[in-house]
């Protein structure tokens, strides 16, 4: 929370949680349980995440919370953080395809490895509406349950969400014929290639077979 605002809410949520700032350590203990809070992000050493790593760091430290962060490659991070799940914090993206198929991620179920529900998330009613909408229905039905799957992970609250990229693609002037919707994954760009054209030829109709008249 960069704004005061925020700050002012999120030392709020703290206070009531337990928590106090102590201005000799700089730091806030837990009242009770005698315990300094700070965090360690674990996250993908690709420019997007440690970008984004950073830009969280920086919010957390304005409210005086310490932030240790930890890069992985893929495959690391893979098998060494999220299989085994171990993380205080977790900075990952999730790709969902034109299915919109949440099971993976929020299925209580898939809690444990190899499900990709790495908030450890519980809903028995998600649960029920994330099966149903496996099982098919109309596009009106899909799109009410995956508002109320939204809505109730909304209010539970068990992940921050930081940000949803937007991809952007420059195509060439003199290239027809391209249209791009709808891309869920970097190669759903060539979908259409095969109506791409540059130039094009004029014939008479006499040389013109019956397929292309």
């Amino acid at each position: 929370p960069q704004d005061a605002l925020g700050l002012d809410a999120a030392k709020e949520t703290l206070e009531n949680a337990g928590w106090a700032f102590d201005e000799t350590s700089q730091t806030w203990k837990h009242k009770k349980e005698g315990l300094e809070l700070k965090v360690t992000i674990k996250t993908s050493n690709v420019p997007e995440l440690k970008a984004v790593s950073e830009a969280v760091k920086h919010d957390w430290e304005l409210l005086g919370v310490p932030v240790l962060l930890e890069y992985y490659e893929s495959g690391d991070l893979t098998q060494e953080v999220i299989r085994p799940r171990k993380y205080e914090a977790l900075l990952f993206g999730m790709v969902i395809g034109r299915d919109h198929d949440l099971f993976a991620f929020w299925e209580s179920s898939q809690r444990n490895d190899p499900g990709l529900n790495i908030a450890m998330y519980a809903n028995k009613r998600v649960d029920d509406l994330l099966e149903s909408i496996r099982e098919g229905g109309t596009e009106e039905e899909t799109v009410e349950k995956l508002k109320e799957v939204n809505d109730l992970i909304a209010k539970d609250y068990p992940a921050v969400f930081t940000h949803a990229p937007d991809f952007l693609y420059t195509v060439p002037k003199d290239l027809k014929g391209v249209t791009l919707s709808g891309i869920s994954s970097p190669s759903e760009r060539f979908i259409n290639a095969r109506f791409w054209y540059r130039d094009t030829q004029y014939v008479w109709p006499i040389f013109a077979s019956a397929k292309e008249l």
